[in-house]
């Protein structure tokens, strides 16, 4: 607002003015038409041709120059020939007045020279405010010329007052009469077409109507007979007039009551949109509407589709999961059912029950008969495996001879892979195999998994060997890293945070900043009155409602905490508001831009106080008068009725509209809560009066350097620590406030993170104490402390934080910035990972007791070999995820993406060095029976290893015993399926309605002044934020006429011009988010050439004159313009270029109401000077309407850039150059990120699934099936969160996008080791390897990622800061719960169906080692737990015990060869 500040000159008396003027005459040729055609001006009654008294005659005839005010001497008479130079000066400001004469006529007129040149000098500068519609000017000058001037006055003009004045008779008349009041007899219907002509016209500087400024008191209530009656009213009444001008509005076709006056006068009008002559052109589209061409209309906003009444996604994904569930639960049960059939056949009906252990080994005794592809096919019945999967030998085919198979199984149709190994017809023994090598993929992927179980064996080992050494070299390398951090940068600009360097937004910022000054820093009070009603107040028009924030001492509280703030110093640098504020009119007026509706009175109490008694009415003109007048003419310098003589210095007082700094208070600005829920049809302005809020608003000058900002920051920060302590020490109880500052933003987000400190503190405390404790497994209450792993624990947990910390201090190495996202996200992410890696190596350590002959360093690298290939799968997966991450554009999401990434990284590292080496020492120590933590203390001699049993802890029984024989029992298969499936159609149905964008307020903590200050900001603004229209520097020429009319709005510009095309958006503002027609400067420099006042120069010196300042000598004359079209409308190249520099410093005042300093000093960037000058970049300014949602405001950026574009055609076809227009306001850098936030979700989402991809299918062994199962999995999880955002009001932002891909890396957790169990298993069918692996790895998981996070987030529901609450507790919760529910239920349940088949070449190297050969019968009773089966049975089991064994150890090999005796 401050840079628009606009000077509007005060309405001259528009008929014989108050104050002499000098005789020279005016150049006001623009409002004349050369070839004007000639008629009379009384079109609708001839001219009687009788007697001259019929056809009228004079009413007076000079002016008197001693009367109190400019009376006019009464004359009845002829009119009266007139001086060359006098006939020439009326015509130029009246042509109309002539055309009732012919050629040869002599014109004769009821006028003389001094009221000639008091009608052109003074009727001009009201013509200024409208001369930009010809057509309104014209009709407008017809009431006024006639009455001063046309011959015939008797006809339509009668004496009303009249008063003797002897002392100087008029010279040529003799009169000594003078007229005191007229009354003046005009058409009514002429009157309401003058004012339809008028009512649009603008003015650019102010974005405002004209006629609300010349209709004084009533603004923008004005109406036809409300403006002519203003601008008749007499001086002695107040108004503006030197005599009462009484109009008497006669409808058309009825008589006049006077008998004196012949007819009303009732010239033809002239509409808007029609020119006054064959040269003249009509008013343009900004100041009539009947001008503008027919509007394209707005393509219509896209709807949802719907069928019926139901959202289309939402009826297309019921359709399709009815569809595929029956499908699914058809297929399924009928695939069962065949099953079944098969094996009561064979008489193993108690074998399809998944959860019947008992009856499984019962029906041990008949497996021998019934081949395993019959059972396999019982379990997984909707696996359709390759053709090439049936290991079937060539002697097997052609003998005839193999599996046993049920006769009806191939006339059913069932096809089956068997994982029996084919018995040979040539073996000595009938349990003697042959096991096929498998594909080259299983040959490749048994290879790699060879290689790193091998890798990792070896290096456990080492690690554990030497533990010290390598936790010291380890700690050395991260502490190394860590001292980074001394160089880390910390970036908390939002810019820097959401907008990418090379965004539109961001580089349209840049070049804005760079090319004129950055958007002044705003500091702002609202002050709202409370529990005090509105009140009645008598007025001359009668009962005026006024609301509370009008009260007498509301408004001096206001006044008292305003100059309070003035007076502000900064604590550091001692800053005055004064040194860092916005002066628009320096150096003329050296005062800050405040916009206060106390500017109306000044910002002085004494007129605040102040009450004026009316000299003629009587009535006591108040505050609450003056505030009626400034709402509707806020641009006014000074109001008629409040001017009074100084009691002690005798000059003459009086208070205008104008604030101190020079500029306007618009009431829209300064004003709030009128509206109070009122109907949007009923306008602001009738409502202003109704106000139940104050705002002042201080201005201060911005820096693009932001090492500069020190003074206004240190200022900034004593006025929020003053407004604080007025807050709870000084307001009163009839108020409330809320306020800010450009820095509180920035502050307010910086406290939200340091405030809950102690809330992620104590999150990370259980998490913390949770680990510790759930690691250990006592055996006995006595070895309680000896069993535990505190110690253990909290060394996991520092070393995930070390990895946190040594990837910021990398960072800081680099040069990469950080962002409090990073602090705040990161540890949690890295904790979920690296914690689910300490519970599966710990568990799998304590699952498996050390074997014999096995060393304690070789027993951890055992278990190592057998879980790292897991941790890496895991770990590697989600580091790529992070870094491929990083191609993301929005730089807090790429410093997100490489910080976690190399946090992750490194915690992989420190776990297989650090970790391992803690582990060992632990472990030894717990061997050793010493307490945990105060490991000096032994409880007792040192345990034998090979006494020590598998420590299955509750959490691993209960998966075993219970809850994995449950959720793999039939129906809960067939349930979970369904549910799952369902719950995906769910998701995918809401995902669409998931809204855009991140309300302001839940970036705020819960107890910051900030929400109070956002909550009244949308219950009381009144106006959106200032959009500049930027025209970038290119070789478009300024001077051309054809390139002005495509830019200018008013007289003669093209009707696609820039103004125009914005002003048409204006009228639909619902759309559009345009309010208002844009301040153009190009305009108002073009109405400065044809204003006289404006552009003058010393005759002596050469120097430009400013119409402000007196010219007591006359010394300035009009300057040197040269036009290139008749009317004077378009000047030549040379003017143009010479006075551009002289316009962007002329201040504005009443005599040139168009001086550029104000409202375009900044606006403009010329290079060179007069011949050489150039135009460069330039803006025009217009406002926003009120925007209060996300949506609001990034539909105003889309809204606002679909006008430039269309702006930026136009130029360039003019230009025959591309000409780039672009729209700029103070938010769009922060609200384009929503534009593009689904696609930048899906980019970045997709890259990092598409990783995890590639890493799981290397990892894997190249096993592609499980890195597609993966891949479902996830998707799924990340489908149901934004179906959980949806239904839990969490919004899509750039942080939820950052917490989408950090689910994407917590996701791997859930799925990656139970995939990877499976895949390595061999156990003979899926629903047995589904079960082993979720047995195994499910309650790691469970424990590991699930419990820990569940307590440390819980705690987040209590955090000061909102945007913790939604986009911390509530994503990180359904991150934990949706991902376990899917890794925990769904995932083996999927697999249990479509899991990958066992890797063949696995069962061919284990046979290879062991020689293919069962256990003898000698050595079967040495198996003890094989002893309890019968012999029929027995071949299975130990078939399935060898099948466990490591065959890449050798002392597993030799084990299975050579059972202990």
């Amino acid at each position: 607002m401050g840079r628009d500040v606009v000077f509007v000159s005060v309405l001259a008396l528009l008929a014989i003015w108050y104050n002499p003027v000098c005789s020279e005459t005016a150049d006001l040729e623009l409002l004349h038409e050369s070839d004007s055609q000639h008629h009379s001006i009384w079109t609708r009654k001839e001219l009687a041709n009788g007697s001259k008294d019929s056809q009228g005659h004079c009413m007076w005839y000079g002016t008197c120059n001693d009367c109190e005010y400019a009376y006019n001497y009464a004359y009845q008479g002829d009119a009266m020939p007139i001086g060359e130079t006098d006939l020439q000066a009326l015509e130029s400001v009246c042509p109309e007045l002539f055309d009732q004469f012919g050629p040869e006529d002599e014109p004769l007129f009821c006028c003389d020279s001094r009221q000639i040149n008091d009608l052109i000098v003074n009727f001009g500068q009201a013509l200024n405010l409208v001369g930009r519609c010809p057509s309104c000017a014209r009709n407008l000058r017809m009431i006024f010329c006639s009455m001063t001037c046309d011959p015939h006055h008797s006809r339509f003009l009668a004496y009303n007052t009249t008063q003797e004045h002897t002392i100087t008779p008029e010279p040529i008349t003799n009169s000594t009469v003078v007229v005191k009041a007229l009354n003046y007899y005009i058409d009514d219907t002429f009157v309401t077409e003058m004012y339809d002509s008028c009512k649009e016209v603008t003015n650019p500087s102010s974005n405002s109507l004209v006629m609300p400024t010349i209709c004084g008191q009533w603004g923008e209530d004005c109406s036809p007979h409300r403006l002519l009656d203003f601008m008749g009213q007499g001086m002695s009444n107040g108004g503006f007039s030197p005599f009462d001008i009484y109009f008497q509005y006669i409808p058309d076709g009825e008589p006049v009551p006077n008998p004196d006056v012949i007819e009303a006068f009732d010239p033809q009008a002239v509409p808007c949109y029609e020119a006054i002559s064959n040269t003249s052109g009509s008013c343009s589209c900004v100041d009539c509407s009947g001008s503008c061409p027919k509007p394209k209309p707005w393509p219509p906003l896209p709807q949802p589709w719907t069928v019926g009444s139901m959202y289309g996604v939402s009826f297309v994904m019921m359709m399709v999961f009815i569809a595929v569930s029956i499908t699914f639960l058809v297929t399924v049960f009928w695939k069962w059912h065949v099953d079944r059939v098969v094996m009561l056949d064979d008489g193993l009906e108690t074998i399809s029950r998944g959860w019947d252990s008992v009856g499984r080994r019962l029906a041990g005794a008949a497996t021998h008969n019934l081949s395993l592809p019959a059972l396999d096919d019982e379990v997984e019945p909707l696996h359709q495996p390759k053709t090439t999967a049936t290991p079937t030998s060539a002697t097997q085919t052609s003998s005839g001879q193999g599996p046993a198979q049920h006769p009806n199984s191939h006339s059913r149709g069932v096809k089956r892979r068997s994982l029996q190994p084919t018995i040979s017809t040539t073996s000595s023994t009938d349990s003697q195999y042959e096991y096929v090598q498998g594909s080259f993929m299983e040959r490749a992927g048994a290879s790699m998994e060879k290689a790193l179980e091998s890798f990792f064996t070896e290096w456990g080992t080492f690690c554990a060997r030497w533990p010290w050494m390598v936790l010291i070299f380890g700690l050395s390398v991260a502490a190394a890293l860590t001292v980074g951090v001394i160089y880390l940068e910390v970036t908390i600009d939002p810019v820097e945070l959401w907008a990418a360097p090379e965004s539109r937004s961001r580089q349209e910022k840049d070049y804005f900043d760079k090319s004129f000054t950055p958007f002044y820093r705003t500091e702002q009070v609202i002050l709202h009155a409370e529990n005090i009603p509105g009140f009645d107040y008598e007025t001359l028009s009668g009962t005026k409602r006024f609301g509370p924030a009008f009260r007498l001492d509301f408004l001096l509280e206001a006044l008292h905490l305003q100059h309070d703030i003035e007076a502000i110093i900064g604590d550091e640098m001692n800053t005055t508001l004064g040194a860092i504020c916005y002066k628009p009119m320096l150096p003329d007026v050296d005062e800050c831009t405040i916009q206060s509706v106390l500017g109306w009175w000044q910002g002085r109490e004494d007129y605040l106080l102040k009450s004026v008694v009316g000299t003629t009415n009587g009535y006591n003109y108040t505050y609450l008068d003056h505030a009626i007048y400034c709402s509707k003419n806020p641009l006014m310098p000074y109001d008629n009725n409040f001017k009074w003589v100084n009691e002690t210095t005798g000059t003459l007082e009086q208070i205008g509209c104008l604030a101190e700094y020079g500029g306007p208070a618009f009431p829209y600005v300064v004003l709030g809560g009128f509206r109070n829920g009122e109907n949007e049809s009923v306008s602001d302005e009738s409502l202003y009066m109704n106000a139940t809020a104050l705002i002042l608003t201080f201005i201060v000058n911005n820096k693009a350097d932001k090492d500069l900002l020190g003074p206004a920051k240190d200022w900034e920060k004593k006025f929020l620590e003053y407004m604080k302590y007025w807050k709870e020490n000084k307001m009163p109880g009839y108020m409330s406030v809320a306020y800010m500052a450009e820095r509180s933003i920035e502050d307010e987000l910086t406290r939200a993170s340091q405030s809950d400190v102690v809330t992620i503190a104590i999150s990370y405390c259980i998490m913390f104490a949770y680990i510790a404790i759930a690691l250990g497994q006592a055996r006995s209450f006595s070895r309680l402390l000896v069993d535990s792993k505190i110690t253990l624990g909290i060394g996991g947990v520092i070393i995930v934080l070390l990895s946190v910390v040594a990837s910021i201090g990398f960072y800081g190495y680099v040069g990469v910035p950080a962002t409090l996202i990073i602090i705040e996200v990161i540890p949690f992410l890295v904790l979920a990972v690296g914690v689910d890696n300490i519970f599966i190596l710990v568990q799998t350590y304590q699952r498996e007791p050390r074997r014999a002959n096995e060393k304690h360093e070789e027993h951890i690298g055992r278990i190592v070999g057998e879980v790292a290939p897991s941790m890496l799968l895991s770990s590697i997966s989600e580091a790529f995820c992070f870094f491929l991450g990083a191609l993301s554009g929005m730089p807090a999401v790429k410093a997100f993406a490489l910080y976690a990434g190399m946090a992750l990284l490194l915690d992989f590292l420190l776990q297989m060095t650090c970790f391992i080496g803690l582990f060992s020492l632990d472990t030894a120590r717990q061997e050793s029976n010493r307490l945990d933590i105060c490991c000096c203390v032994q409880v007792g001699k040192k345990s034998d290893p090979k006494d020590a049993v598998a420590a299955e802890g509750a959490l691993y029984k209960l998966f075993q015993d219970a809850y994995a024989p449950f959720i793999l029992s039939k129906p809960m298969r067939a349930i979970v399926m369904v549910v799952f499936f369902g719950w995906l159609c769910v998701s995918v149905a809401l995902t669409p309605r998931v809204e855009v964008g991140l309300d302001q307020e839940l970036s705020m903590p819960e107890d910051s002044y900030m929400l109070d200050y956002f909550a009244y900001l949308a219950k009381y603004l009144s106006v959106g934020a200032p959009v500049y229209f930027v025209v970038k520097e290119s070789s478009y020429n300024y001077t051309d006429q054809r390139a002005q009319q495509k830019l200018c709005g008013g007289r003669g510009c093209d009707t696609d011009s820039l103004v125009t095309q914005i002003y048409l958006a204006s009228k639909n503002k619902s759309r559009s988010y345009i309010a208002a027609t844009p301040a153009s400067w190009i305009d108002d420099y073009l109405d400065w050439f044809r204003i006289y006042e404006c552009c003058k120069v010393n005759g002596n010196t050469g120097d430009f004159c400013p119409a402000f300042q007196p010219d007591p000598f006359l010394d300035c004359v009009e300057c040197d313009k040269t036009f290139i079209d008749t009317e004077k409308l378009w000047p030549d190249t040379r003017t143009f270029n010479n006075w551009l520099p002289t316009f962007l410093i002329d201040n504005p005042c009443e005599l040139c109401p168009k001086g550029g300093h104000a409202a375009y000093g900044q606006a403009l960037v010329y290079n060179g000077s007069q011949e050489n000058l150039t135009v460069g970049a330039n803006y025009y300014m217009t406002y926003h309407s009120i925007l209060r949602t996300s949506k609001d405001f990034y539909s105003a950026l889309i809204e606002a850039r679909v006008i430039s574009d269309s702006i930026s055609e136009t130029l360039s076809a003019v230009a025959n150059s591309k000409v780039e227009v672009f729209p700029y306001s103070i938010f769009y850098v922060y609200y384009e990120q929503y534009l593009t936030m689904w696609r930048d979700v899906l980019i970045s989402l997709s890259i990092s699934i598409a990783a995890i991809f590639v890493v799981t299918f290397i990892l894997l062994g190249l096993d592609i099936h499980s890195s597609v199962v993966v891949l479902i999995t996830i998707i799924m999880i990340l489908v149901d969160m934004f179906g959980l955002m949806y239904l839990w009001d969490i919004t899509l932002n750039a942080v939820s996008l950052v917490n989408l891909v950090m689910a994407v890396g917590i996701s791997v957790e859930f799925c990656s080791h139970i995939v990877r169990a499976f895949a390595v298993s061999i156990e003979p069918t899926r629903i047995a390897r589904s079960k082993e692996s979720l047995v195994r790895m499910g309650s790691s998981v469970l424990s590991g990622i699930t419990l820990t996070k569940f307590g440390g987030i819980v705690v987040l529901a209590f955090a000061k800061s909102q945007i913790f609450q939604v986009f911390y507790f509530r994503m990180y919760l359904g991150i934990v719960l949706i991902g376990a529910a899917h890794g925990l239920i769904f995932l083996p349940v999927l697999l249990s169906f479509i899991g990958p088949g066992v890797n063949r070449h696995k069962l061919y190297l284990k046979n290879r080692i062991l020689g293919g050969m069962s256990p003898s019968p000698t050595q079967i009773l040495n198996y003890p737990q094989f002893s309890d089966i019968p012999r029929e049975g027995r071949d299975d089991e130990i078939h399935r015990h060898n099948a466990n064994v490591d065959v890449h150890r050798e002392t597993d090999v030799a084990a299975a060869s050579h059972p202990p005796s």
